[in-house]
């Protein structure tokens, strides 16, 4: 048999049973919700067919033995309780080892050793379901229909008509209501018609006038405010009407698009009699109404328009159901990503030449390229990009574990499930998440009677959360449990020789020594972890993917580790400037304001800048870096938003924007925390990526004299 078939099957057995330890996880919580049943015996009932069809009999038989107990679950015949779920997850479990041996090709010792594994599993859960039977008389509750995915919480769509009519100097502005057309197609299937009735002839036309207004059906799970978002710059400059169309009054009871004759009747246009009449003619019906005089060409295109949408969406529509996903190997993902980086730098490199050249033809071509390459770019990153919250729910089942193994009541909380991250991003936070977790379960959360007596929840609470904050996203790992106290971290501190006895740190300091390798203030190391211990290791870890971790705790509240990492390890928008002789790439998603100053404006002394009525830190980058500067007293000052707030970094120049194709920096400069990784310029020359979060952490006392002595 093709092995293609055979890894098909076995990653779709993988994503089964994903689904199904999510689904006993919910289940435990919520034993009456019979869609959770149901989705656990489907996934149970799928891989046991799709295994005996491929020829894995091992797999079915137990997958089979162990459906027959989720049947009796799903009749009402069998109670759910804790060994119940317990067995059901060992047995989610065994399946998973059998998918890895089958995938191994592992036999002899390893398959004897799981089939032994698996007849004690199905032993257990015979044992409890003789045990745990219902009373026959009761009766068993009805099969539900739920399916395994539906929450019944997704938008209906909707669809609305947008007319959009800018006002004809609107360009002056700065606006482009093409972008803004571009942002509907996010939000739903768009249909655009232009209305060119203004648009006079070529020898009349004022390149700085828009002639042009649009006519937009729009098909989504959006609302009227979120459309009305879109164009909430340009209310002023145009006029907007938004209108939603019932999809009654354009679809027919049999499901089909309504003809031309019909909608203009529906809409109040036509009479009935009069459009029997002219049916009876041999022209298109369209043409038959406007000789008439029943309705002009207007109303008529506008109707043809939204007929000729709603056909487009149902067609949509239907191909989607057909097929949804593409299986797309992750190394073929990352062939296309180092693609389109290289193109992204040629393209550079030609809109340099074609600037300097100062050929029209060669410029044209060079913009649409660059526009192309800009639309090619965000398709292809956002293939790698993928919701926070799958790493989230693999937490679950640690947690629930965990909780039993320690003797604790534990929840599980998860916040910005869906915030996307980079997959290489996710697949290397893993660890360092399973460790924060384990230390905040074993060492953070008390037990019940201990939270009881300190007027606390017997039931201690981590909470995963997750949330954009500018080029980066935040993940925050936070417990409710006794916290760390400062004291105490100092205290080992001076025992293990980081500090002087006597030595004044701050408790942020003094939270920063428990990731010094083998740190603990733990008085006995348990099996889980060891406050401190391995917790260099996840600082490196996320070192690694140019990111920072930082430490909050309040004794007695809890404590919230803070994990800073970049949305992409690939391709950014960045913003160029240049210090001295050398151009810096600032992260543009960072980046809030840029504006001139003079050297005599700004308080040298401590580094602070008036910015919007208010003052605000500033880091002098040439200074910093010790990077001779250009001799002038007009500086560009550039306003970047960090997770401490708004700061400026004061440059020689500002070069523009810049496509950024991420270059690593090698192990020689891994220690150095001021850059992120380099990237290569139009002219083969190098510009190094400025780390933001690292530019922070080193704004250090030596910098504040080198500024004060500038």
């Amino acid at each position: 048999m093709d092995k293609r078939f055979i890894e098909t099957f076995i990653e779709e057995s993988y994503e089964l049973l994903d689904s199904m330890e999510k689904e006993l996880l919910a289940l435990e919580a919520e034993p009456d919700d019979e869609g959770h049943i149901q989705a656990v015996f489907r996934a149970a009932h799928t891989i046991k067919g799709s295994a005996a069809m491929f020829g894995f009999q091992e797999i079915s038989d137990f997958a089979h033995a162990f459906e027959t107990v989720l049947d009796e679950v799903r009749s009402g015949t069998l109670k759910i309780n804790r060994e119940l779920m317990n067995l059901s997850l060992q047995g989610k479990d065994h399946l998973l080892d059998l998918l890895d041996a089958t995938r191994n090709n592992e036999t002899g010792a390893v398959n004897a050793a799981l089939k032994e594994k698996g007849t004690t599993i199905l032993k257990e859960l015979s044992r409890i379901s003789g045990m745990e039977r219902e009373p026959e008389d009761k009766e068993a509750p009805p099969v539900s229909s739920t399916t395994a995915g539906g929450t019944g919480l997704e938008k209906e769509e909707a669809t609305y008509r947008i007319s959009f009519k800018p006002r004809s100097d609107i360009f002056a502005s700065g606006a482009n209501p093409l972008l803004l057309i571009r942002e509907l197609h996010d939000l739903g299937k768009v249909t655009v018609f232009a209305n060119i009735a203004e648009v006079p002839r070529l020898s009349e036309i004022n390149p700085e006038t828009l002639y042009l207004g649009w006519e937009i059906l729009l098909t989504g799970g959006c609302d009227y405010n979120e459309l009305r978002d879109v164009f909430i710059f340009v209310e002023s400059e145009s006029d907007i009407i938004i209108q939603e169309l019932k999809s009654s009054d354009y679809i027919d009871s049999r499901g089909e698009p309504k003809r031309l004759g019909e909608i203009l009747v529906d809409s109040g246009i036509l009479d009935p009699k009069e459009l029997k009449s002219l049916l009876e003619s041999q022209k298109l019906i369209g043409q038959r109404i406007e000789d008439a005089g029943l309705a002009d060409k207007s109303e008529i295109e506008s109707a043809l328009h939204v007929q000729e949408h709603f056909k487009k969406s149902r067609t949509q529509n239907q191909t989607q159901q057909v097929s949804n996903t593409l299986r797309v190997s992750s190394q073929r993902l990352d062939q296309l990503i180092d693609l389109v980086g290289e193109l992204v730098t040629v393209q550079a490199r030609l809109g340099q030449i074609s600037a300097q050249m100062e050929e029209e033809n060669l410029l044209t071509v060079s913009e649409e390229l660059e526009r192309l390459i800009d639309d090619l770019r965000d398709n292809a990153m956002s293939l790698r990009m993928l919701p926070i919250g799958s790493t989230f729910s693999q937490f679950r089942r640690m947690v629930r574990d965990l909780s039993v193994d320690l003797g604790k009541e534990i929840e599980l909380k998860t916040i910005g499930e869906e915030t996307e991250l980079d997959k290489t991003v996710l697949d290397k936070i893993h660890d360092p998440l399973v460790h924060i977790i384990r230390n905040s379960a074993d060492h953070g959360i008390e037990l019940p009677a201990v939270r009881t007596k300190a007027g606390k929840s017997a039931t201690g609470t981590i909470t995963l959360e997750a949330k954009y904050s500018g080029a980066a996203v935040m993940i925050v790992v936070r417990d409710d449990g006794r916290g760390i106290d400062p004291d105490v971290i100092r205290k080992k501190a001076v025992q293990r020789g980081l500090i002087h006895a006597g030595e004044q740190i701050s408790d942020e300091d003094s939270y920063q020594l428990l990731f010094a390798p083998g740190f603990s203030t733990a008085e006995a190391v348990t099996n889980l972890s060891g406050r401190g211990v391995g917790l260099d290791v996840v600082e490196k870890n996320i070192q690694s993917l140019s990111g920072s971790v930082t430490i909050q705790s309040e004794p007695g509240i809890g404590t919230s580790f803070i994990l800073t990492l970049p949305l992409t390890l690939a391709i950014i928008d960045g913003l160029a400037v240049s210090v001295g002789t050398e151009t810096i790439i600032i992260p543009l998603a960072s980046v809030e304001s840029c504006m001139e100053i003079r050297i005599d404006e700004v308080d040298t002394r401590r580094r602070l800048i008036s910015y919007r009525e208010s003052l605000i830190p500033y880091v002098h980058l040439a200074r910093s870096l010790d990077i001779p500067e250009q001799d002038s007293r007009r500086k560009q000052m550039v306003v970047i938003e960090t997770s401490h707030g708004r700061m400026g970094i004061m440059v020689d120049e500002v070069l523009g924007d810049h496509q950024t194709v991420i270059k690593s920096l090698g192990n020689m400069f891994k220690e150095q925390k001021s850059f992120s990784g380099a990237s290569i310029l139009g002219d083969g020359s190098i510009a190094l990526i400025l780390d933001i979060n690292g530019l922070v952490s080193t704004m250090d006392t030596e910098v504040l004299e080198k500024d004060a002595a500038g």
